[in-house]
């Protein structure tokens, strides 16, 4: 005879994987997300369809019209993309005038900004950059490379030393970095970083809204009082716990197609932004991915999932409407997004002693041991002592909630108070 909690956990899976939210979600969102994040690196990536127009003023003398032969780049017109015109300036230019008649430019767009470099240019380096919008980032870094390179070759000519020498001198160094492996050696990186970044909220988002849709099930059975005719034919613990595993394995079809789909991405990543300049070729390098990344995740999931989905199953039992259960319910979200106010410290020290406790700690020991275990694998010591508290917790937090889903699933009315809780949890 079929268990009544795999009866149980069969229906809730059933009737999850046929939904039409769960068949859109697993294999729309994927391609959802591949294309906005491929149309979001289109538009970083891209010059734009209109002219920069930029006026130099410097006044040092040092700079002129070179900084103009930094961006040769030009439409297919022949129009140049970045325009910079320099001012004359002598001893009987008003500067004051100058500044005033280019803000008043600015300001009625005729041109997009103005850089100003003082007469110190060549000793304080302090350049200042003027328009009305400051936030293209690509534009900002440009210029500043451009003006250093200039003021460098500069500098080196007051020492009689040539552009094209000076070129040789101040060939700078692109740093690649290189993970060590017991096969040898890995691309890494901030790519490494990014993506375990990434990763994290998404581990962080599919343990919350799996755990959070257990809680949503519990209450709604509760007043629509449902839960009456179940519990005829099967026992308050077996309801619980066939839920709570139903509802954890359609998230783990729908993370495992999800992951599937990423890693797939993830091996076109060359075809994808190869050919999307610097930022491409950023993304094209890497990171390689260990083959355990994938059972890891699923496992650190299923961690998570079942010690919050019996936490919010547990407050859905208590709770009388959605409004008492949204309450609740948020401070223990916020307990498992702590770890992703760090992940910064984790990621670059994850054998750090702050890690190593919190990666112990049953509320963050999900996302914070998958983090460290996709930068440096922890000792197996560590994996055993994460593993075994919180399966301990999980089976103390199933304790718990079921003697509290017994008596709360068909409570009715006001909210119990922490006296009665505790009574239903320490009656017989």
């Amino acid at each position: 005879m079929t268990s009544p909690i795999l009866l149980v956990a069969r229906q809730e899976f059933l009737n999850g994987v046929r939904s039409k939210w769960f068949i859109i979600a697993t294999v729309g969102l994927p391609f959802m997300m591949a294309f906005f994040t491929g149309l979001t690196f289109i538009f970083v990536s891209a010059q734009g369809d209109q002219p920069i127009r930029i006026v130099l003023v410097d006044e040092s003398g040092a700079i002129g019209d070179r900084l103009a032969d930094e961006f040769p780049e030009r439409f297919s017109g022949g129009e140049k993309k970045i325009e910079i015109d320099n001012v004359a300036i002598n001893k009987l230019v008003d500067m004051d005038k100058i500044f005033a008649d280019l803000q008043t430019k600015v300001r009625e767009r005729e041109i997009d900004g103005y850089i100003a470099l003082e007469k110190d240019f060549l000793d304080s380096g302090d350049a200042s950059y003027f328009a009305i919008a400051v936030s293209n980032l690509d534009l900002n870094a440009r210029l500043t490379r451009s003006l250093s390179r200039l003021i460098q070759h500069s500098r080196l000519a007051e020492y009689g030393i040539d552009d094209a020498r000076a070129s040789e001198l101040l060939l700078s160094t692109r740093l690649k970095t290189f993970k060590v492996t017991e096969e040898g050696f890995e691309r890494g990186g901030l790519q490494t970083f990014m993506f375990v970044y990434v990763l994290g909220w998404m581990l962080y988002m599919t343990v919350i809204i799996y755990g959070s849709a257990v809680g949503r099930a519990v209450l709604e059975e509760k007043l629509s009082r449902i839960v009456e005719v179940m519990l005829a034919t099967v026992r308050p613990f077996q309801l619980l716990a066939g839920k709570v595993l139903g509802v954890g394995c359609v998230g783990l079809v729908q993370v495992s197609v999800w992951l599937l789909f990423g890693f797939v991405l993830l091996a076109a990543r060359g075809l994808l932004f190869g050919g999307m300049g610097d930022i491409g070729e950023f993304l094209a390098e890497g990171p390689t991915v260990s083959p355990l990344l994938v059972p890891m995740f699923l496992i650190w999931f299923l961690i998570g999932y079942f010690f919050y989905a019996l936490i919010y199953a547990a407050i859905a039992a208590i709770v009388g409407n959605e409004q008492e259960a949204q309450q609740f319910q948020i401070p223990i979200t916020f307990l498992l997004l702590l770890p992703l106010i760090s992940p910064t410290y984790i990621i670059q020290h994850p054998e750090s002693v702050y890690a190593k406790v919190v990666s112990m700690i049953p509320f963050f020991s999900p996302i914070v041991m998958f983090m460290r275990s996709s930068v440096l694998m922890p000792h197996w010591t560590e994996f055993v002592a994460s593993f075994t508290i919180s399966g301990l917790s999980i089976l103390g937090m199933l304790w718990l909630t079921a003697r509290i889903y017994r008596i709360g699933i068909l409570s009715y009315g006001k909210r119990p108070s922490l006296r009665e809780i505790v009574r239903w949890v320490t009656s017989y």
